[in-house]
């Protein structure tokens, strides 16, 4: 079953998306590489693309303002995953690069002024 909560949040962004991923079986989860204990499992995560990679950006914006808990940037695979699964990932990548997602933003929205909280 879908959270309600993902539901929710996701109808609340503004910036077009598709689904690319939500809901997975932990076998299908293995098999695409995800986290053993991948929000997805649990139907409280997507993976959103778009038809920009300006798109995302905003929508990675759009998913701090309206409080995801996870939020991944993949530079690399082109996709936006965000997720309600109770704790703070915020992060973008490229290849096997994490990087905090708030200063990366802010290159984007000088307006943005990122948490130095953790």
């Amino acid at each position: 079953m879908i959270a309600q909560e993902l539901i929710d949040k996701l109808n609340q962004m503004k910036t077009p998306f598709s689904i690319d991923s939500m809901i997975r079986t932990p076998i299908h989860n293995a098999s695409v590489g995800g986290a053993p204990h991948s929000a997805h499992v649990s139907g409280q995560a997507a993976d959103l693309i778009f038809d920009t990679g300006m798109d995302m950006v905003k929508a990675a914006y759009e998913a701090l303002a309206i409080g995801f808990m996870g939020i991944e940037v993949d530079a690399g695979n082109q996709h936006l995953h965000v997720d309600v699964m109770g704790r703070v990932w915020h992060v973008w990548k490229a290849g096997n690069d994490e990087h905090p997602l708030e200063p990366w933003l802010a290159q984007f929205y000088p307006e943005f002024k990122p948490s130095t909280g953790g």
